[in-house]
């Protein structure tokens, strides 16, 4: 049996992969989708989207926003 497999991501790609999230769920919000969790009823797979999500943000959360 294998065991899980890591990625290792850049600041930049865990930013973009962020931003491919929220073009996926428009025209709904990852805030929609924290009340809607709040109120149990969120489907699986949204909540799938936001569980990743809030992993991307708190991977970053203490680094400053890419330069442009």
């Amino acid at each position: 049996m294998t065991g899980p497999v890591l990625e290792t991501l850049s600041t930049d790609e865990t930013r973009r992969r962020m931003t491919d999230l929220e073009e996926k769920i428009k025209p709904m919000t990852f805030d929609g989708y924290r009340r809607l969790r709040d109120a149990g009823a969120i489907p699986t797979e949204e909540e799938e989207d936001l569980d990743l999500y809030e992993t991307y943000a708190w991977l970053i959360q203490d680094l400053p926003p890419a330069s442009a």
